[in-house]
């Protein structure tokens, strides 16, 4: 039972560790989308703010810049979504071991429940069958009449 409880604490722990994990991936999604938005702000922002002699030089390099870090945090998001979804398979697994672990231990205390009842009738059992025997014969043909003359009464 110890090793069985052992184990349930060591899923738990693990499971507990994937989610943290799961829980840092999704926030760091969470941000690389805020960025990809914040700089298509900023893009649309630059575009509408520029004058026209200045399109020609500097607009288009930070066009250019700007397309790179659109394509990086794309690029970025789809492998954290990868590894979101790598996370949460590998929690599916670790939970289905523990709850298999804690099925176990739940089978293991009922085993032991049912032994200590059988238990507990065998003893009842001996000691009912101790007291009959006990019980002198001459008593117990006193109770014999009394129940006679009850019924017939």
């Amino acid at each position: 039972m110890k090793s069985i409880a052992t184990l349930i604490r060591l899923k738990r722990w693990a499971l507990d560790e994937k989610r943290r994990a799961l829980a840092d991936l999704e926030r760091l999604r969470t941000e690389m989308v805020e960025r990809a938005a914040a700089l298509e702000g900023e893009i649309a922002a630059e575009q509408g703010a520029a004058p026209a002699e200045v399109v020609q030089f500097a607009y288009a390099a930070y066009v250019r810049r700007a397309m790179g870090q659109r394509e990086a945090l794309a690029q970025s998001i789809g492998g954290i979504d990868s590894q979101i979804a790598e996370a949460q398979l590998e929690i599916g697994e670790v939970f289905s071991e523990l709850k298999r672990y804690e099925r176990v231990q739940e089978m293991a205390q009922q085993k032991a429940q049912s032994e200590l009842k059988r238990r507990e009738t065998a003893v009842m059992d001996e000691i009912a069958g101790r007291r009959h025997a006990v019980r002198p014969p001459a008593q117990s043909q006193k109770l014999q009449p009394a129940k006679i003359q009850a019924k017939t009464a």
